[in-house]
């Protein structure tokens, strides 16, 4: 456990995190979430859990990270396709409609059947997905559950 008072300034308490978070993922578990911290599965790094879904702050050092994990058998989870999931729920509670929460799963499970049938990473489709949806020149596809807010 880190002590607040070991770490000199706030970059050696990132780094002592940081150093425990890397030590947590070699631990055998069915699902392995790497919250709130960033960059801690590089090239090489041991996985043991199978699966693991990343919520937030790009774990990969680099993408082609997702290969060597999918090439170990570790089904990786894109963080900016399950934080999503976040966004969604919060989304939905404003608006007391939980529908798009189903959407996510449709949309993250065809992201994993492209990957499966194409031979690639979840992130590759992920990165697909998002690109063609950004450059497909469509609208929002639902609007926001908040009114414009106007100056006082």
């Amino acid at each position: 456990m880190i002590e607040l008072a070991e770490a000199d300034d706030l970059f050696a308490l990132r780094q002592a995190i940081h150093q425990e978070c890397v030590e947590l993922i070699d631990v055998l578990g069915d699902v392995l979430i790497p919250a709130a911290v960033g960059g801690v599965f590089g090239p090489g790094t041991e996985v043991a859990a199978p699966l693991v879904v990343g919520p937030a702050n790009k774990q990969l050092t680099e993408d082609t990270v997702a290969d060597d994990l999918a090439a170990r058998g570790v089904l990786w989870i894109p963080d900016f396709v399950a934080s999503a999931g976040g966004v969604v729920y919060t989304l939905g509670r404003e608006k007391e409609n939980l529908t798009h929460v189903e959407a996510l799963e449709k949309t993250t499970q065809g992201i994993l059947d492209a990957a499966s049938a194409n031979g690639t990473t979840p992130l590759a489709e992920a990165d697909a997905l998002a690109e063609a949806r950004l450059t497909s020149g469509a609208g929002p596809r639902t609007p926001s559950p908040r009114e414009p807010r106007t100056a006082a």
